[in-house]
């Protein structure tokens, strides 16, 4: 039982980790036309990133030497210097505003009518922007992935080329104004 859950998750990590790697390829690659964009700013290395596959290398030798524990600590590590490395290379484009219409370029390319921005609400629990268009869409922008100040100009740009009035909460206003 122990080794199907190992299986699972080294499999299971192995998939995500490619996945987000073809992500960030298949985002680099496109090229837009843009009046405003954001770019997510780069990983900042330090001993803390390493944390998780040290103690997931470490648990391994408890009561004796855990080879799947030992494999997972590997392929940790390996997406954590994938990323690095990636993030350092390639850098793309991951918001931007166009005219009148809002893009977010990720997996899939979402287009989104700034016309119908109806309002801005902050998430405190994922530290994030939620933008509510009256069609129902939404889309958050993660605060952690970005410089604050660029952010913040953004959403100020998104909110200027809205024309209609855009309810704001006043946790987001103080984000978005300070």
């Amino acid at each position: 039982m122990n080794t199907y859950f190992y299986i699972v998750a080294i499999s299971l990590s192995v998939v995500l980790i490619l996945g987000n790697f073809y992500t960030k390829k298949k985002a680099t690659s496109r090229n837009f036309a843009f009046d405003y964009a954001i770019e997510e700013k780069r990983l900042r290395v330090s001993w803390k990133t390493f944390i998780l596959p040290a103690v997931f290398f470490l648990l391994s030798f408890i009561k004796g030497i855990d080879i799947a524990m030992v494999l997972f600590s590997i392929i940790l590590l390996l997406a954590i210097s994938l990323d690095i490395f990636q993030s350092k290379k390639q850098k793309h484009k991951s918001y931007l505003i166009r005219g009148t219409k809002l893009i977010y370029n990720g997996w899939r390319v979402k287009e989104f009518e700034l016309i119908e921005l109806e309002s801005i609400r902050f998430l405190p629990f994922s530290d994030s922007f939620k933008l509510i268009f009256k069609t129902n869409k939404s889309i958050v922008i993660p605060r952690l992935l970005f410089d604050r100040n660029i952010l913040s100009n953004f959403i100020q740009k998104a909110i200027q080329f809205s024309p209609g009035k855009i309810k704001i909460d006043e946790d987001a206003k103080t984000k978005i104004y300070n």
